[in-house]
């Protein structure tokens, strides 16, 4: 449904009209749900990781580290990879398949609406957060940054949430301002 057009959607006479109103308010009441990010994932890609973090997500004591270690094992980590954090995403994809890490699969956001788009990446990174989950920060894409482009805000917004987390592990190297990399990946 992410595909319709605006004059389609806001038409009262369309058949689908009342379930696309559906799907919108589903969609607003699932998103701030703890594991909402892994519960869509499931669906979606059908990932068996997401799909064990969703279930605990669901289960009816809560989404908090019991529901979670029930449906994880013993530990809230145990078997999950890390969430690989960093600035251009094709770096992200392709550090996480080199340490068979995570990269975050956003959910379709079309037309793109940058603040639905922020909140759920950040939603995705305090979900793993509340889990435990290991987070790898590669850094700042140095080669766009020398190229005179902005730093991108979801990576900023990145940054200043995973500050003080406990499992978060920096991996890149800063040479200067518009210097740097990860050994193996920009260099």
């Amino acid at each position: 449904m992410d595909r319709l057009d605006a004059k389609t959607v806001d038409n009262p006479d369309w058949e689908l009209q009342p379930l696309y109103q559906a799907s919108k308010k589903f969609e607003e009441k699932v998103e701030p749900i703890v594991g909402a990010t892994d519960i869509y994932n499931c669906g979606e890609q059908l990932d068996k990781e997401s799909c064990a973090w969703a279930a605990a997500a669901a289960l009816p004591f809560g989404a908090g580290r019991a529901g979670r270690t029930l449906a994880m094992g013993s530990s809230a980590t145990k078997g999950s990879r890390p969430l690989i954090i960093g600035e251009n995403m094709k770096r992200v994809k392709e550090y996480a398949k080199q340490v068979d890490g995570h990269a975050y699969r956003p959910w379709k956001n079309d037309p793109f609406d940058f603040a639905l788009g922020m909140r759920r990446n950040e939603r995705m990174i305090k979900d793993a957060m509340r889990s435990g989950r290991e987070i790898i920060d590669i850094g700042p894409d140095f080669a766009r940054r020398a190229a005179g482009r902005a730093p991108s805000p979801f990576y900023n917004m990145e940054r200043r949430v995973t500050s003080t987390y406990a499992n978060y592990t920096k991996v890149f190297e800063r040479f200067g301002k518009l210097d740097g990399g990860v050994p193996g990946l920009d260099f």
